[in-house]
């Protein structure tokens, strides 16, 4: 629906929206589109970013949560998602 997040969930009555990232690797890089970002930025406090890393072979979860009170995103195991804003072409031969 071209929303920003991939699904839905609830929780205690609260809407959570939760982006969802796979990666056959163990490093967590992930790009948002613009519109997964502009999302991200304006449901902060019911976004989530989940990132599967080894997702084809040994599946491991992590989800980034903003935190008000740092200012940044961090999981459950503490690790903080750094978020670099980039700025992106198409070229192209007509």
């Amino acid at each position: 629906d071209n929303v920003g997040w991939d699904l839905e969930a609830t929780l205690d009555r609260r809407l959570l929206r939760l982006e969802v990232k796979g990666l056959s690797g163990c490093q967590t890089v992930v790009e948002l589109t613009p519109n997964e970002y502009l999302a991200m930025k304006s449901y902060r406090d019911t976004y989530r970013v989940c990132v599967v890393t080894n997702a084809l072979t040994n599946p491991n979860l992590e989800i980034f949560t903003y935190s008000i009170d740092v200012g940044r995103w961090e999981s459950e195991k503490g690790n903080v998602l750094r978020v670099e804003e980039i700025i992106a072409a198409r070229c192209s031969v007509p």
